[in-house]
């Protein structure tokens, strides 16, 4: 489910529900699922948190930045950028925000 946009362009619902979809495919499909449980198998890891924190993916023109919310985990923010931004700056400006519960 989509929470909230915060943007600078306009964007069809269809990009929108797609971005939601994708979203939550990249942290909850099979094998995504399965990469969680297999890590923690290996890692002796009884915690029940989920593995993937934050994903990225750049695509041609952009930089798409998924991160989990760290007092809520089961809730993703996604921030998409221009290729040219400064990737260490988004991410932690997305770790500061996300930290205070600011979103």
């Amino acid at each position: 489910m989509l929470l909230a946009v915060k943007t600078t362009d306009s964007h069809p619902q269809e990009i929108m529900d797609m971005l939601v979809a994708a979203t939550k495919e990249l942290f909850e499909g099979d094998m995504s699922m399965m990469i969680d449980k297999t890590f923690k198998k290996s890692r002796g890891d009884s915690n029940t948190d989920p593995y993937f924190q934050e994903i990225i993916v750049n695509s041609k023109n952009l930089i798409h930045l998924f991160m989990r919310v760290p007092s809520m985990p089961q809730i993703v923010a996604t921030v998409v950028c221009r290729i040219d931004a400064n990737l260490g700056l988004v991410v932690t400006k997305g770790r500061t925000i996300l930290k205070n519960d600011s979103i």
